[in-house]
């Protein structure tokens, strides 16, 4: 299921009727192979027959229009209850009408080396937040001397033979054991990044 949510992540777009959400939430739960009880099957099922009876959209009778709410946050629930560990679906941040599914890092990781399909080899790392801008945009500047040694100790090790970070998170927290802590960088806020290569690099 994790590789199937990897290569298709995105749901629903553009649309926040009742009808439209529950016809994709219905077929997302069918293509992941997630069973849903018949006692929310049957009213989704309905919702959708009743707002696009014809191909037109009409509007839904009154009884179905009081637990259309429900029922799509029941179908939320549903594929969020059965979804693999690191994975969730809401809706995409700055815009409420499209829903897709999200991947913490190392559930992103965890897709990549279960597909066989993929061309690049994946790894976490957690490093220290004042390294991104090095790291991300190879900009070095608001590091002084020493800490830019660290920071080469630690690329020529972890990031050298193709490797380069490619994501990382939008907020991180102290810790006190990261991967630059052998490097000499004591505990600090640190963040955990994504790196990859290119498998032919190898």
């Amino acid at each position: 299921m994790l590789s199937l949510i990897a290569q298709s992540p995105i749901v629903s777009t553009d649309t926040l009727r009742p009808d439209h959400l529950c016809a994709a939430l219905i077929s997302e739960a069918d293509r992941l192979g997630v069973l849903l009880d018949r006692d929310l099957w049957q009213p989704a099922a309905a919702i959708v027959a009743h707002g696009q009876y014809g191909g037109v959209c009409l509007d839904l009778p009154p009884k179905l229009n009081e637990i259309s709410g429900e029922v799509v946050s029941e179908l939320f629930d549903a594929l969020n209850w059965a979804a693999p560990s690191g994975c969730y679906l809401d809706a995409c941040e700055g815009d409420g009408a499209c829903f897709l599914w999200t991947l913490t890092m190392e559930a992103q990781v965890e897709a990549n080396d279960a597909n066989p399909g993929s061309k690049f080899e994946m790894k976490l790392l957690t490093v220290p937040e004042h390294w991104l801008s090095a790291l991300v945009n190879g900009d070095s500047s608001g590091l002084d001397d020493a800490e830019e040694l660290k920071l080469d100790s630690f690329c020529s090790e972890e990031l050298s033979d193709g490797w380069y970070v490619s994501d990382c998170e939008s907020e991180g927290s102290f810790m006190k054991y990261h991967d630059a802590q052998p490097y000499g960088v004591p505990a600090c806020n640190a963040v955990e990044v994504i790196a990859m290569r290119a498998k032919e690099a190898v």
